[in-house]
Formats: C-alpha cells, structure tokens, sequence
C-alpha cells in the first residue's frame, strides 16, 4: 500500500498533465472531420456538397432521400474496396492515369466552352431565310439521297403499320 502512495504522489502531476494531452489530441482529431460530412470509411469523408453533386435537382423530397440513401451505401462499399486494393497494393496502371488526365481535361474543356456560348440566343425566320438565300448552293444535292428508317414492332399494329 505504501508503494502505491509512492507512485501515486509522485504522479499526481502526471496524470492531469496525460488527461489533458489526450483531451486536446481528441479535438485535433475532430478538427480534421469536416463539418458537412455525412459518411466516413477510415479517414476518408462523403461531404454534403458531394452528395448533393451526385442527386439529380427537381426530385421530389421522398425520392431524393431514397437516392441519397442509395448513394450512401454505394459511396461506403466502393471506398471500402478503393482502401482496400490501396492496402493490397494495387496501383493505376499509366494507361489508367492517362484516361483519367484525358476525362479530366475533356471536363474542362466542356466547361470552357459553355462559359464562352451563349445558350440564350434566338434565331428569326427572317435569318434563317436571309442565310438560305445567301447560301443556296450549299444546300444542292448533286445525287438522290435516300434515308432509310428500319422498325422491329413486337406487335403488329395495323394502323400504325399503314401510317408508315
């Protein structure tokens, strides 16, 4: 008992000095938890923002939460997998990465040129026919053309059948 008197007076200090060291790691650590997430597999996060991203707009409130929660669960499984063929060692091959750095830059440029057209003009009848006019010659077609429209109906519907 005398022993434990000993290591205990000696450590009175110790331990609220400990105590406290953990205290402050715990809320490092939360402060590394972003505050919108909304999943977590390891030290990798679903935030909010992300999940909106992957939800179509304009759905109506019980589908969209249905989505979302579909969203979740394949969010979770997927990183789940990713983590664990990081663990094994798995890599992306070159010819990977370069397809990635390709979508990526495809993404880019897609996002550059709805930036530089404009989605909101309107063109009059009288430009169109103003255009044709100028233009005429381009719009001669030295041969006969054909275009050929090919229908598998499952039922033979003998109005529809007659119509074409």
């Amino acid at each position: 008992m005398q022993k434990w008197k000993k290591i205990s007076g000696s450590y009175r200090l110790f331990l609220p000095l400990a105590l406290f060291l953990f205290i402050i790691s715990a809320c490092r650590q939360t402060d590394k938890t972003p505050e919108n997430m909304v999943a977590q597999v390891n030290d990798h996060y679903l935030q909010k923002e992300q999940l909106e991203y992957r939800t179509p707009k304009g759905l109506k409130k019980d589908v969209a939460l249905a989505l979302k929660k579909n969203i979740l669960a394949d969010w979770v499984e997927n990183e789940a997998l990713y983590q664990a063929a990081l663990k094994e060692g798995f890599k992306q091959s070159s010819r990977d990465v370069f397809y990635v750095q390709q979508y990526a830059k495809s993404l880019l440029i897609q996002r550059y040129l709805n930036s530089k057209l404009d989605r909101d003009y309107n063109i009059s009848r009288q430009d169109i026919k103003s255009y044709y006019n100028k233009h005429r010659l381009e719009f001669v077609r030295n041969q006969n053309e054909v275009h050929l429209v090919h229908l598998l109906l499952k039922q033979k519907d003998k109005a529809i059948f007659n119509e074409i």
